[in-house]
């Protein structure tokens, strides 16, 4: 076994091609994301709940779920009364402590698990809902993620029942409740296959004096293969009631200035109620420049730098705030916990104060951290929480191990491993790929290429490559899947847009 799995990595780091799909009983690489053929389903088979470990203590749930059956297979996935329809499995490999921590926000000890450098994480989603997840611990046994805890499931058969059979039979005969289980089955077909798939990339520019400018790439991939891509100048970002832009604006007074932002609709008729709110950094601060620099942007929030200088540009100070569009002259920003929740303060606060200590070797205080001096910043291929802390005279950044949940960001997965697409493009600064694994963006020092994905196999040829300047950066990607890119498309015509060759 194990020499069948160094074979394969030898392959995987020579070949000028890699795969987004590996046989999951052979693979064995670190913090991986692999969409799999549904053929090779690594938890097919029938499963029985035999323990139950909650969240909370003196939690009386357990007996509502033991014996409970859950079967998987190509046609359904299934779970006691709950029925899907030709779902769609996917694995990642991840270290299970940082795992639970960012998705539970818990200490993962609770799993009581012996290995958890490198275990796979099957999630399963119908259509365009995650139902459940589900980590492997052998081919005997898994776990099953549900809201208010963990349940630990044997094996009972590699078989599961046809569709067409009563699949509540087994549940039934234990669980008179569990009934229905088949609840119009012919009316829940349910493609997950979308061929059809777009992103608005947001890209920020600095160049030699420190000037930054933005612009706005669409592109977008159907069943023909690439479609036409664009460049809008500025940020335009789609929201629930329409496209938005994002303008940014210099504001001088006595030989200083300060940044500010707005965003308005770019449909005429959408009435956006005025925002009262006075905690502005207008009128400017004697002597103080305060140039502000977007890091991050959703349909919903952005993420930005304000940076302190003097009239003559020397840097004071710098800090983040994580702003609602709805409101962007809200100078102080939300708290972590306001967008994440209150348990998002604890870690922030604890992830702070590891740095610090670490770093400096001083005695924490909490004035060192503010909850509302925080960011959104890439790396490898994911977006990430970043937090800023101020020692004495000094400012430092620290990692927040934090998940971003669906009211920040919809979408943040990478079905190609970042390892592996740094094996096969050494020159990769970031990677994305399409939420129906039809194509995959990836950023160099000096260009976007634009890959078509097969069989879950990265194409060894770009499709399109698209300059961007040297130090350019990604600061949005907001996807549309189905026929959503066509309306998109049409809606953006009514920008100045540049046909990208």
């Amino acid at each position: 076994m194990k020499k069948n799995i160094c074979t394969f990595l030898i392959v995987v780091l020579v070949s000028v091609f890699f795969s987004g799909c590996l046989n999951v009983k052979n693979a064995d690489v670190n913090n991986k994301i692999i969409a799999p053929n549904n053929e090779d389903i690594p938890i097919r088979g029938t499963w029985e709940v035999k323990n139950f470990k909650p969240i909370k203590e003196n939690s009386d749930e357990e007996d509502k779920y033991l014996e409970i059956t859950a079967q998987f297979s190509n046609e359904f996935a299934s779970f006691g009364k709950d029925l899907y329809i030709q779902p769609y499995y996917k694995v990642k490999y991840v270290n299970i402590n940082d795992y639970v921590v960012k998705q539970y926000k818990m200490d993962s000890n609770i799993l009581d698990l012996k290995n958890t450098d490198n275990m796979s994480i099957i999630q399963i989603t119908s259509g365009d809902k995650s139902m459940y997840d589900i980590i492997k611990v052998s081919d005997e046994e898994i776990i099953m993620c549900v809201q208010n805890g963990f349940l630990y499931l044997k094996k009972t058969s590699d078989e599961t029942e046809k569709l067409k059979d009563d699949l509540n039979s087994t549940n039934k005969s234990k669980h008179d409740d569990k009934d229905n289980i088949r609840n119009e089955i012919d009316k829940k077909k349910i493609s997950t296959s979308l061929p059809e798939s777009g992103v608005l990339l947001g890209l920020k520019n600095k160049d030699s004096n420190g000037d930054i400018s933005y612009r706005t790439l669409w592109i977008s991939y159907d069943s023909s293969g690439l479609r036409p891509s664009y460049e809008i100048n500025g940020l335009v970002i789609p929201r629930q009631n329409g496209f938005w832009d994002l303008v940014t604006s210099r504001h001088y007074d006595n030989g200083v200035y300060v940044d500010t932002m707005t965003a308005k609709s770019l449909n005429r008729d959408l009435k956006v109620p005025k925002n009262d709110n006075n905690n502005s950094e207008i009128p400017i601060k004697k002597q103080r420049n305060i140039a502000k620099e977007i890091l991050f942007v959703t349909n919903n929030y952005i993420a930005i730098e304000n940076r302190i200088t003097d009239e003559n540009n020397n840097f004071l100070n710098g800090y983040y705030r994580f702003l609602p569009i709805d409101n962007l002259n809200y100078s102080t920003g939300l708290k972590i916990s306001d967008v994440l929740g209150e348990r998002a303060r604890d870690i922030f606060m604890a992830s702070g104060k590891k740095a610090i200590e670490e770093t400096y070797g001083v005695e924490f205080d909490e004035s060192m951290l503010k909850e509302n001096n925080f960011t959104i910043k890439r790396k490898n291929g994911n977006w990430n929480v970043v937090g800023k802390a101020q020692v004495r005279d000094e400012i430092m950044d620290f990692n927040v191990n934090l998940l971003l949940t669906k009211g920040i960001l919809n979408y943040d997965d990478l079905y190609i491993p970042w390892n592996l697409i740094k094996s096969a493009i050494p020159d990769a600064i970031d990677a994305y790929t399409a939420p129906n694994n039809k194509f995959a963006l990836i950023i160099n020092e000096d260009n976007i290429s634009v890959y078509n994905i097969k069989n879950n196999m990265l194409q060894p040829s770009p499709l399109s490559k698209i300059d961007i300047d040297p130090g350019e950066e990604v600061i949005m990607a907001e996807w549309a899947t189905g026929s959503f890119i066509y309306k998109w498309d049409e809606d953006l015509n009514i920008k100045s847009r540049k046909l990208l060759k």
